[in-house]
């Protein structure tokens, strides 16, 4: 399951070494109902993606799953079969029943009072199947 977090734009960012500390490289193991976290493999795993590999100035960063700066979410759902054309649908026919994904592209406060937001993405989160 994907959970998609960002900042709102009228909060300031956090600081560095606050930013650095939620900053983890080890994946979290959440353990089963009832039972309490002792970090040992499970059934679910928490892990952070890399998305920010450079800074909006197009510096490297250490950090590259949290970014401290004022960004929101652009999501656009779509049938990724449909994408590229290949099974468009041809005159009289109908549209074939497809499997949405989506899409999300995150839009990042760019350097200085009056720059436009530098784009981050896409991530793409696939469609989910019952039962699997």
């Amino acid at each position: 399951m994907y959970q998609i977090i960002t900042c709102p734009v009228v909060n300031a960012p956090v600081s560095g070494p606050i930013l650095r500390m939620l900053h983890n490289n080890k994946p979290l193991y959440v353990p089963t109902n009832g039972h309490r976290s002792n970090n040992q493999p499970s059934d679910t795993k928490e892990d952070m993606m890399e998305i920010f590999g450079q800074d909006v100035t197009g510096a490297p960063r250490e950090t590259k799953r949290l970014m401290a700066r004022r960004n929101y979410v652009a999501c656009v759902a779509f049938d990724p079969a449909t994408v590229g054309g290949a099974a468009l649908p041809q005159a009289g026919q109908a549209q074939p029943a497809g499997k949405l994904s989506l899409a999300i592209d995150f839009m990042v406060q760019g350097e200085g009072t009056y720059a436009g937001p530098v784009k981050y993405g896409p991530v793409i989160v696939p469609s989910l199947e019952y039962g699997k």
